[in-house]
């Protein structure tokens, strides 16, 4: 063998053991699994190996990308204890090798990841990230708000027919996303022992309590929490009353200051008769826009906070006490479990059958409905349909008006091939040409738009400053369709309109076209002024 090879040989021979040291001493993280998730924590399992004849004590920790610093909320507690560390070797998924992360922020964040990593002091020896895809909230007193992505709203004709089938004024999709962004919370008790696996079933309905004003809107959501049994009072009391069936009672009031984009919890109302009631401004454990709710013991009683089981239920007028010390599970309520994939939204009394809505509840309690009026299994859980708010809702659908010009007792505006004009109204097509429905405004739900009754989806729009009738395909369009309304220019008790896409400039009649003009005298004041009207 020639003397070069004797070389190479021994070079080889010479560097095998560091190579092999170096291998050996790799560590390598090999599964990660959830094993729970809380509002505010998460805890994982993982599965590693460490080289056992690594020296130096190991630790099992995690970090959230991007959102890793103390201000972002984020803390965890590592796998391993001082002095050793967490077991050396191929280890399984186990108890030893648990970490939980927690979230403690300001403010609810979502993540779609984190950061496992094998550590020793402050050296990361190896890493792999972990897909989650959660949402974080923020652990409080205070409820914050529920931010929609869009208004809730159904502000035209076309959109009403499409999308607001139980006729009452809001957007069906919106009311299941609202209701599920602020669905309380549910704390039991120890001694729960009535509850299944999928229960609370959870059904709601979305009612609208004003919708006149676009700063000021008000709606109500009625929860029901259905469970097969109900254990009647805790082991605390002296009463029983078991029976088959039960349902649990919660009615949030919202407001909106937005024209329906953004909602905030100003009362909560628990149990059927309102026994307790909490008012924005109180103190409440909260998950972000979730209000946390004390469950009772077998009969399923809300309360605001736990209590200790020696005071007389305010559920109760026999003196009973319920069992609410708030130390068993904590419950999001599934929102999709009747169907599904349609959330458990009942609807208004005029439109309840069939997506989006639900009435049946045949795939869950057999023979139960929402709406209908069989006993939920028992005389004493008494009927679901009494807790839903049965009466038409009677403010849904826009009114329809008429602008008649200031100091002309017989002119209104009225659209005549796509134009604006101020005519008279002589005959019943001139009445419907001339006839409007005001809606929130297409491109800011704090003003509004004027919707032609006889054209569903065209608007009143300012384009090249005149005042046409179009069917806005874009958001300019949106925006030139939308008008702030004023105190009128010439007289307060009518009205004047200024466009959103041009500041100072308002819809004017001139020569009895309708266009938009910028204007100070008094002849552009009456021009630019005009008053509502009833249709006749």
């Amino acid at each position: 063998m020639p003397y070069r090879w004797y070389l190479l040989v021994a070079a080889i021979l010479c560097l095998m053991p560091v190579w092999l040291y170096a291998q050996e001493e790799s560590c390598e993280i090999r599964g990660i699994r959830m094993v729970s998730s809380a509002p505010d924590t998460a805890r994982f399992e993982v599965a590693y190996v460490i080289p056992s004849s690594f020296s130096m004590p190991c630790f099992i920790g995690a970090y959230v990308p991007d959102t890793a610093t103390a201000a972002a909320g984020f803390s965890y507690t590592p796998a391993g204890g001082l002095p050793e560390g967490v077991p050396k070797g191929e280890r399984p998924f186990s108890a030893a090798s648990t970490i939980t992360v927690r979230f403690a922020g300001p403010r609810t964040l979502s993540t779609d990841s984190i950061e496992v990593i094998l550590f020793e002091k402050e050296k990361i020896l190896c890493s792999r990230i972990f897909h989650l895809d959660k949402i974080w909230e923020a652990h409080a007193s205070t409820l914050e708000g529920v931010q929609l992505a869009r208004g809730i709203l159904a502000r035209t004709i076309v959109e009403r027919e499409a999308h607001d089938r139980d006729r009452d004024g809001l957007i069906d999709e919106m009311e299941g996303l609202l209701a599920d962004a602020c669905r309380p919370y549910l704390r039991f008790d120890s001694n729960e022992s009535a509850r299944q696996a999928n229960e609370p079933v959870t059904l709601f309905q979305v009612r609208p309590l004003d919708l006149r004003s676009a700063d000021n809107l008000k709606l109500e959501i009625a929860w029901t929490l259905l469970f097969r049994q109900d254990l009647g009072y805790g082991p605390d009391s002296w009463c029983g009353s078991s029976h088959a069936g039960d349902i649990t009672t919660a009615h949030y009031e919202l407001v909106s200051a937005d024209g329906g984009a953004t909602w905030t919890v100003t009362m909560i109302k628990l149990g059927g008769k309102e026994h307790l009631v909490w008012r924005r401004g109180s103190i409440l454990e909260t998950y972000g826009a979730h209000p946390v709710l004390c469950i009772s013991a077998g009969n399923h009683n809300p309360y605001f906070q736990a209590l200790d089981g020696s005071r007389n239920s305010p559920y109760s007028s026999w003196g009973c006490n319920d069992n609410v010390d708030g130390r068993g599970d904590l419950v999001m309520p599934e929102l999709k479990s009747v169907w599904g994939d349609v959330f458990n939204n009942v609807g208004e009394p005029e439109y309840h059958p069939g997506p989006p809505f639900i009435n049946s509840l045949e795939r869950i309690y057999a023979g139960q409905s929402a709406w209908h009026d069989q006993k939920f299994f028992s005389r004493k859980a008494g009927r679901i349909n009494r807790v839903w708010l049965s009466e038409p809702w009677q403010g849904g659908v826009p009114r329809s008006y008429r602008l008649k010009a200031y100091g002309y007792a017989d002119r209104f505006i009225r659209h005549r091939r796509f134009l604006g004009e101020l005519t008279r109204l002589n005959s019943s097509i001139e009445k419907r040409a001339a006839t409007f429905l005001i809606v929130p405004g297409l491109a800011d739900d704090k003003r509004i738009s004027f919707e032609a009754l006889d054209r569903p989806g065209y608007f009143l729009c300012a384009q090249d400053f005149r005042i046409k009738l179009v069917k806005p395909a874009d958001e300019a369009a949106r925006r030139d369709a939308t008008f702030k309304k004023v105190r009128g220019l010439a007289d307060k008790s009518c009205s004047s309109f200024e466009s959103v896409s041009h500041h100072g400039y308002y819809i004017r009649q001139k020569d009895f076209h309708i266009v938009l003009e910028k204007g100070k005298d008094d002849q552009f004041r009456a021009d630019a002024t005009f008053c509502i009207m009833d249709p006749d």
